[in-house]
């Protein structure tokens, strides 16, 4: 289980760092955004912080009932939902120019890692299908 936390983490590391400087290019290339990177920590930070919590939660659920992980990414990934609406409500509560642009950047980041975790739990769940035929 933990060589493959581990190994799912460094990939998920890839990912993002991959992402962010594709948004971040984005930003700055399409936009002409300055501020870029306080953007992207304000963004990124606690959505990667869920996804760890949500693919940590689904290894364990693995390990004690492998039937059920379907059942927990979905109970995780309502969970990261409403934590990450509790993170954009005060932004969205706060209307300034730069809302609609932290907004729209958060929703695109938030699916982004949402594809890649069922991406993941997708792949995690065919491996017992695959060692049994």
């Amino acid at each position: 289980m933990v060589k493959s936390f581990i190994r799912t983490l460094a990939q998920l590391t890839i990912f993002i760092l991959v992402m962010g400087v594709i948004q971040a290019g984005f930003l700055v290339i399409f936009l002409n955004q300055v501020d870029v990177l306080e953007l992207l920590l304000k963004i990124w930070t606690p959505l990667v912080f869920l996804t760890i919590l949500i693919f940590l939660a689904v290894q364990l659920i693995k390990l004690k009932s492998p039937t059920k992980m379907g059942f927990g990414y979905l109970v995780g990934s309502i969970l990261k939902m409403l934590a990450s609406l509790i993170c954009l409500l005060p932004d969205l509560l706060n209307k300034n120019d730069s809302t609609t642009n932290y907004a729209l950047n958060f929703v695109v980041a938030f699916f982004i890692l949402m594809f890649y975790e069922v991406y993941v739990v997708v792949l995690e769940l065919k491996k017992p299908q695959n060692k049994t035929s």
